[in-house]
């Protein structure tokens, strides 16, 4: 189950960075925190045990 909510997480944060790329305006402080987050994210999905897809 946690590992849905980590999955949930790392694509809202690419959607969040993907949006924040495209505005010539972006906050650069607020990027800079979205990949931090995404990578912090990315890192603790890889140590969480995953089920088969197959159930």
């Amino acid at each position: 189950m946690n590992s849905f909510f980590h999955d949930e997480n790392v694509a809202l944060y690419r959607k969040l960075i993907a949006e924040n790329e495209s505005n010539p305006s972006r906050d650069e402080d607020r990027h800079a925190m979205l990949l931090t987050l995404l990578a912090e994210e990315t890192a603790k999905a890889k140590q969480l045990p995953r089920l088969p897809d197959a159930w």
